[in-house]
């Protein structure tokens, strides 16, 4: 799956979101203190779009130095486009320019959501860019607890979902067990994150990140994920994955241990 794809799928799955428009409306105001017209900074934003958009490092950093962008340009959503530059470079590949970007935006920034609800991060996961993760995460860790602005879904559990597997088991062994795991004796889990991480992991045949759920909290085989379903019920489906009884054993006397 290709970028456009995949963003396409994301905005079928998951709907849009206007998250970024009451950011867009604060930032626009504010765009033209003095003499600077709105015109000159919308015609530098669109500058800046293109050159990151084209992957072109050189340009970007010659529009960031010389033209007349507001301040802290990079940590504001860009006009028209209901997104940061970061997400821009993530979107079309360019490893190389998020890098650069990464270094030089704050944490708020990193953290802003694009118009669909979701971080920069979110977005380099569900595409499968490891190495835009990873150099994100250097900068902000906690980064990986940012969910969705709609779902409420966690980096690691849009990864599961969108088919990037290895991603999402780079993101599970990250990710803070209090962000998956409950931290109370609730009879009824309520966050769905854990559960919906373990189903798909279970149908997904990642089942290491399945044996590390139900190891660290046995009860969470028996929660619902988002889609109505228990992990528990998710093993009984999947009885021809474990051409052993003894197997499909192992998993029972965990969860009722």
């Amino acid at each position: 799956m290709n970028a456009r794809e995949a963003w396409k799928t994301l905005a079928d799955r998951y709907g849009r979101r206007d998250v970024a428009s009451k950011q867009d409306t604060s930032e626009e105001n504010s765009m033209s203190p003095g003499c600077r017209s709105n015109e000159e900074y919308l015609c530098s934003y669109e500058k800046l779009y293109n050159a990151v958009r084209d992957g072109n490092l050189d340009e970007t950093n010659r529009i960031l130095c010389i033209e007349p962008l507001p301040h802290n340009a990079l940590n504001r959503t860009i006009p028209n486009k209901g997104e940061t530059v970061l997400h821009t470079a993530v979107t079309n590949g360019h490893e190389h320019i998020v890098e650069a970007l990464v270094m030089q935006m704050s944490n708020e920034g990193l953290a802003m959501y694009d118009s669909d609800g979701y971080t920069a991060l979110t977005t380099a996961a569900v595409l499968g860019k490891w190495r835009m993760v990873e150099c994100m995460l250097r900068k902000y860790p906690y980064w990986i607890s940012i969910r969705h602005a709609e779902g409420e879904n966690l980096p690691v559990v849009m990864a599961i979902d969108f088919g990037q597997i290895e991603m999402a088991r780079h993101l599970y062994y990250l990710t803070p067990d209090k962000d998956l795991i409950p931290q109370d004796n609730d009879q009824e889990i309520q966050d769905r994150n854990g559960a919906t991480l373990f189903t798909r992991a279970i149908y997904t045949g990642t089942l290491d990140i399945a044996l590390g759920l139900i190891l660290t909290c046995p009860r969470l085989a028996l929660a619902l994920d988002e889609y109505g379903e228990s992990p528990i019920l998710a093993l009984a489906s999947m009885r021809h994955s474990f051409p052993s009884g003894n197997q499909l054993g192992f998993w029972k006397q965990r969860i009722y241990s």
